[in-house]
Formats: structure tokens, C-alpha cells, sequence
């Protein structure tokens, strides 16, 4: 184990435990240009709103964020910023990479595209994709689209494990 504390909020480890138990943060070693920073202890909207936050404050904002709701079904979203435009590109899950596209009916298909999401066509745009401005972020509404997108996927509790990573290109 790297720490015998966590770095983020000083809690004391437990032996063997990947993520701290008080803040959730990551206890790894960075071998990667990818640096996995926690695991939330919920899927929520204010979480979401947390990652884009550190997303776009810390020094490292030339990067993206990916947020997973369950590896096991292999869906997320994913963002960064656009400096020359200030609009965020996001993606989410497209039927062709999820795990069990069965799990993306029509009805579901639907309902994304009725959020906003463009429907991912051609052999380039396997995920649905969005272009949302810097405001949408600072009023929040940003964190809710992308809740609200989740959510459609309708998983149950055991497929649910959430994490989230930043990186850089």
C-alpha cells in the first residue's frame, strides 16, 4: 500500500484496501499517463458535479474525464473541453461497444435522443455525442444531462460500480 493515510483527507487506511473508506479516493501507483482518482460510494448527480468541477479546476484540465457507471456493461460517459470553441464535447455508451447492446432498447435509444444526445451513425461515431457549453457546467445543468442519461440505462444494483479517471492526451 502506497500510504498508511490517505492523502486526501487523512483517514487511516485499511491494509489491503484500494479506496479509502471516508473519501473514496484512489490508492494506486501512476504507471500511466491515465490517473484513477476514486470511486464514488454513489451514482448520483452530485458526484457528477464533483468530477467535472475537479475536472476543470485542477491543473491538468487539458485532459478528458471519464465517468463509469458499470464496467461489467461497459457504460460511461466521457468529456473534455474544446479551448478554441469553450464547448465541452461529450460522448456516452453507443449500442455497438456496450457489453450487451440488448441492454440499449428502442425505447431507450429514444429516450437519449429526445435528451439531446446525436444519434451515433457511421463506423467513427460509435458512442451518442453532445457538444454542451461552459455555463451548462457552472449552473449544473451539465451533471443532470449526464445523470439523467445514466439513468436511462436502467441497471440494476449489483451492475452498478461506479469510477471515474482523468487523463491527458
Amino acid at each position: 500500500m502506497p500510504n498508511k493515510y490517505c492523502p486526501e483527507c487523512g483517514t487511516k487506511l485499511i491494509e489491503n484496501d484500494n479506496f479509502c473508506s471516508s473519501c473514496g479516493v484512489a490508492q494506486h501507483s501512476n504507471q500511466s499517463t491515465k490517473e484513477q482518482l476514486g470511486m464514488p460510494k454513489d451514482f448520483s448527480q452530485e458526484k457528477i458535479q464533483e468530477i467535472l468541477d475537479k475536472h476543470m479546476t485542477d491543473d491538468d484540465a487539458d485532459g478528458y474525464f471519464i465517468y463509469r457507471i458499470s464496467e461489467m456493461e461497459n457504460i460511461y460517459v466521457q468529456g473534455y473541453q474544446n479551448h478554441q470553441s469553450g464547448e465541452f464535447h461529450l460522448e456516452l455508451t453507443g449500442k455497438n461497444i456496450l457489453t450487451n447492446p440488448d441492454i440499449l432498447d428502442t425505447e431507450k435509444f429514444k429516450k437519449l435522443i429526445a435528451l439531446g444526445w446525436k444519434n451515433p451513425r457511421g463506423k467513427e461515431n460509435i458512442n451518442f455525442n453532445r457538444e454542451s457549453s461552459t455555463q451548462d457546467w457552472l449552473d449544473g445543468k451539465m451533471a443532470k444531462f449526464l445523470y439523467d442519461s445514466l439513468r436511462i440505462f436502467d441497471l440494476s444494483a449489483d451492475q452498478i460500480d461506479v469510477q471515474y479517471e482523468f487523463g491527458s492526451f
